[in-house]
């Protein structure tokens, strides 16, 4: 404390007056001071005077320390960051700084007396008299953590931290610490919220996650879809390593290396085949990516199952392979029938200028034998075509009920003499059935051709070997997808009838069975000519399948699955010897734009006593016929030509001449033909070539009966 000069006057008289009191107390026989006392004494005086003034000095120098100290009790205590409180037992506020004031939204005075209790909020007043009720019981510091109100009824989060200490009149004290941790508990719902979600995206996602430590390769974690994936519980997946779980070399520890290096890089890692618990290999796809947590370096590993995947993969490739092979097919049928149709046109005009030649040249003449083969290699080349619009499944063929084991033992009995005496031929053939509705003379062709197939895989091979024929019913469970063809085929009876024909030669390549029912594919022996294509043209017009089984060196299997019918099988008629050839009356109108077919048709009729007209297409035989419709009985028209095609040429005779004698004909086979849906239909259709005598016979009926249509 500083003084002042009014107070150093006051006490210069108080020592004054108390020195003159002390002096007249002095004893009156006190001698005089000599002066050598005298100076004795002035200098104790003087002494004395400089103790007192280095006490004085002393005691401002603590002054000084002491106000400095206050001045640092009021930084460190009201201005400290947190508050402090000091209450007594009942909890009543004593005294308080002035950050617990702010903290409270009070002021500073305000707070005295004010129970603490008042700021608490509502819903945690149990927190806090939990927190007094131990404080006081046991005498130790307690803390707790609470939601308090501030006077404008603002909430913030609280830490309350308090001890107990005694005054001087041994009455307990309650000393309060309260710190504001709004913001940590902010930042720790914050955190929970976003564990929260990590937790559901972990949990919910569709991939199998794991969580590996990277400095021993554990699984740490791992999410429901890995335990569902692989087959562990969490307590089981906890002790595996990555490389555990791996069926090949695991490339984890690769992926850590290069992650260490370029952390939270994601690493996507190739096609890989992992084990589940149960022992099943199976081929997932791998993220990988580096995370921290807790200072320690983790790998957050992705796993997708792509069985399905890679299983839709091989059924896509299965599906172009067929879309290939029904586009081929299409193309190749397209191709096949637009040659059979021109072939089959020229053949017409050579078949009837060399039947019309033979007719002149005189019998068991050089000339007349040379014409004879020269006919035979035309009905020979018929048959090329013919096999090839079988092969497109463009074939006219009637169906009926067939008894396939019977069918197949009377073929046997032909085949068995042109197979060579070096193999030896097995048979399985059932006494009777099962029954097919089929066409015999194609069956007949289908087994022909197999085990001309059969034999030849056994000449190639160079050894003596066998051929195994058997019929018997399968059902359609057992009928194999793999090597099927035609490739769009689905079976639509519970059992189907199947002509195996197996063999013990040379075996076909894989790359080479799809191959083989392509026509006049050549390797070595395999699908020569148009052997096996015209089996499957057989067997599709049967509404069947045929399967191969095939190794190289070990042999083939053909399996020809037929729909069995449960119609009874038919005695066929006698055949009576026909009659001589008919005679031809009345005038035919000749339609075709080809000019060779035109004239040689014309004059093979003329020579048959008919009477010709001739016309190059449609619009010319209307021309024709409104000008000769009385003359004109019957009239044989081509079907494609330009201008007006065969059925827009009927449709406008009929419209002129109602149920007219009309005769179609066509290089293509007749199936295909009148398989199409026109209001109008021929009286009969002939499918080129055809013989003479066919043609004449055909016109003699349709004259006689003009009614009946094809």
């Amino acid at each position: 404390m500083k003084n002042h000069p009014d107070n150093a006057a006051e006490l210069r008289k108080q020592a004054e007056a108390t020195a003159g009191e002390n002096e007249a107390k002095l004893p009156e026989h006190l001698a005089p001071l000599t002066p050598e006392a005298a100076r004795q004494m002035l200098h104790e005086l003087r002494v004395h005077q400089i103790q007192l003034e280095q006490q004085n000095e002393e005691l401002r120098r603590v002054q000084a320390e002491l106000d400095a100290a206050r001045s640092r009790y009021f930084d460190l205590y009201n201005l400290a960051p947190v508050g402090y409180i000091a209450s007594n037992e009942k909890g009543l506020i004593l005294e308080a700084n002035l950050t617990a004031a702010s903290l409270l939204g009070m002021v500073r005075g305000e707070l005295v007396k004010q129970p603490i209790s008042q700021f608490i909020l509502k819903e945690d007043q149990d927190i806090y008299y939990l927190h007094c009720k131990q404080l006081f019981e046991t005498g130790t510091g307690q803390a707790c953590e609470l939601q308090m109100v501030k006077k404008d009824r603002t909430i913030f989060w609280a830490r309350m931290e308090a001890t107990v200490a005694r005054n001087t009149a041994e009455t307990p004290l309650c000393h309060v610490v309260l710190s504001d941790i709004t913001e940590r508990k902010q930042s720790e719902a914050a955190l929970r919220r976003s564990e929260h979600q990590y937790h559901e995206l972990f949990e919910s996602s569709s991939d199998a996650l794991f969580l590996i430590d990277c400095a021993t390769g554990l699984v740490i974690e791992a999410n429901s879809m890995a335990l569902a994936l692989y087959g562990y519980n969490r307590q089981e997946v906890l002790t595996k390593t990555s490389a555990e779980m791996s069926a090949e070399p695991d490339e984890t520890n690769q992926r850590i290396q290069e992650a260490e290096t370029k952390p939270g890089q994601v690493f996507f890692i190739p096609e890989r085949f992992h084990r589940k618990k149960d022992g099943t290999v199976f081929p997932v796809e791998l993220s990988a990516r580096t995370l921290f947590r807790d200072g320690q370096m983790i790998l957050l590993v992705s796993c997708r199952d792509v069985t399905e995947r890679k299983r839709a993969e091989a059924e896509r490739e299965k599906l172009e392979a067929q879309n290939r092979q029904l586009q081929k097919s299409e193309s190749l049928s397209r191709m096949a029938g637009a040659i059979a149709h021109h072939f089959n046109n020229q053949l017409q005009s050579v078949m009837l200028n060399l039947q019309m030649a033979k007719d002149d040249l005189p019998q068991n003449t050089g000339a007349a034998k040379n014409v004879t083969e020269a006919m035979q290699s035309v009905r020979t080349a018929a048959e090329v075509s013919s096999l090839m619009l079988t092969y497109v499944g463009q074939s006219a063929a009637t169906h009926e009920p067939l008894d396939l084991s019977e069918a197949c033992r009377r073929s046997m009995l032909l085949l068995r003499a042109v197979i060579p005496s070096s193999v030896v031929l097995k048979t399985d053939l059932r006494s009777s059935g099962p029954t097919i509705s089929a066409n015999a003379s194609q069956i007949q062709q289908a087994l022909t051709n197999l085990l001309t197939n059969a034999t030849e895989a056994l000449s190639v091979s160079d050894s003596q070997g066998s051929i195994r024929v058997a019929v018997k019913t399968v059902s359609t469970v057992d009928i194999s997808t793999a090597n099927r063809f035609p490739s769009d085929w689905k079976p639509r009876g519970a059992d189907y009838a199947c002509l195996e024909v197996a063999d013990t030669g040379c075996g076909i390549a894989a790359g080479d069975i799809e191959k083989v029912f392509e026509p006049f594919f050549s390797k070595k022996f395999v699908g020569r000519g148009l052997g096996l294509p015209v089996v499957l043209g057989i067997v599709k017009a049967h509404q069947g399948a045929i399967t191969v089984e095939s190794k190289p060196g070990r042999g083939s299997v053909f399996r020809v699955f037929l729909p069995l019918t449960t119609e009874a099988i038919l005695q066929k008629p006698i055949q009576t010897p026909q009659g001589q050839r008919a005679a031809g009356v009345g005038t035919v109108l000749v339609v075709d734009d080809e000019p060779a077919l035109r004239k040689a048709v014309g004059f093979a009729l003329k020579k048959s006593g008919f009477t010709v007209l001739v016309a190059a297409d449609g619009v010319e035989a209307v021309e024709i016929f409104g000008q000769h419709r009385e003359e004109i009985s019957c009239v044989l028209s081509d079907l494609t030509m330009p201008r007006m095609n065969g059925w827009q040429t009927l449709a406008a005779l009929r419209k002129l001449a109602p149920d007219f004698p009309v005769i179609l004909s066509s290089g293509y086979s007749e199936a295909q033909v009148m398989g199409e849906d026109h209001a109008e239909r021929p009286q009969a259709f002939l499918s080129k070539p055809y013989e003479f005598k066919t043609l004449v016979e055909t016109i003699v009926r349709i004259m006689k009966n003009p009614k009946t249509s094809s």
